[in-house]
């Protein structure tokens, strides 16, 4: 079922229609802001898959949303800020979810807060996690609780705030195993800061793999967090690095080779580097060229 520019005429029909297919498996909501909906009640026993998101630039405050799905699997937030309550009754054991929210900065901090705070309880027993970078800067304000069930995480974060910011998205996961790092520009004239020398837990006890989706910037703070993960992982086994082949001679060999001997010496299992290309718009990516393992 794909719902788009929705507009229902109140709480009990939108319930209504999702709880009519005794059988249903995938729903996906584009939520309008023309629609009756306060209280937006998903209460399925068979839906596995639920993606909600909002197509209007501005929403209505006052909504909320509650999940009852006891076979729920997978869960995708997008854009979706504008609610006082939000809160999941039951799901699937093997749970995973991909939060893609901005939430609205308010005069009242304790509000902001709570509403926060609440959100992420419900992702307390998540085992996979995809956070983009516009939801994970909150962590600068407000403090989340520790997700201890999460052991794959895949984060997009500001290449200059991430020294700061990834020992705190560490020590908030003290038993993750698999993490995947995209770093995104937000001011490449910012001055990155260093890295803490305080530990997360995970960097102890759990951790096992580390891959950078996107290459090696010309600062190199890529490098650094690799060196990083190489000289504090106690458990590691698997480092991932991308580096843009059109790049010429901004990245010299000497650098690469470092960082080998290092991985060595770290007595790391795989160690391996993709360069790839840029790919042209209006599809803007990178393609993996050939992968050189260590």
């Amino acid at each position: 079922m794909f719902l788009e520019d929705v507009i229902l005429p109140s709480d009990a029909a939108a319930e209504a229609l999702i709880s009519c297919s005794p059988v249903l498996e995938d729903l996906k909501i584009c939520l309008s802001k023309d629609d009756s909906v306060v209280a937006l009640r998903v209460c399925s026993p068979s839906l596995k898959s639920f993606a909600l998101r909002r197509v209007e630039p501005f929403y209505a405050r006052g909504r909320s949303v509650v999940i009852d799905a006891p076979k729920l699997e997978y869960l995708s937030l997008m854009d979706y800020y504008h609610f006082k309550r939000f809160e999941i009754i039951s799901k699937a054991e093997s749970f995973k979810v991909d939060i893609d929210v901005e939430f609205e900065l308010m005069s009242d901090y304790l509000s902001e807060t709570k509403i926060i705070c609440n959100l992420v309880k419900n992702f307390s027993g998540v085992k996979d996690l995809t956070i983009s970078w516009k939801t994970l800067e909150f962590i600068y304000i407000y403090p989340i609780p520790k997700l201890h069930d999460l052991t794959r995480l895949r984060a997009a974060m500001c290449l200059n705030a991430s020294p700061k910011l990834l020992p705190i998205v560490l020590e908030s996961c003290p038993n993750l195993k698999h993490l995947k790092l995209e770093l995104v520009i937000d001011s490449p004239y910012a001055v990155s800061t260093r890295l803490s020398t305080v530990l997360p837990r995970c960097l102890l006890s759990s951790l096992e793999s580390v891959e950078m989706e996107t290459p090696v910037t010309e600062i190199a703070t890529e490098l650094s967090l690799a060196r990083y993960f190489m000289k504090n992982s106690k458990k590691l086994k698997k480092l991932v690095l991308r580096l843009d082949e059109s790049t010429g001679e901004q990245h010299k060999p000497c650098v690469l080779e470092r960082l080998v001997k290092y991985s060595r010496r770290c007595k790391l299992s795989q160690f391996e580097v993709l360069p790839v290309v840029p790919t042209p718009s209006p599809w803007p990516g990178y393609v993996h060229v050939k992968s050189n393992r260590f």
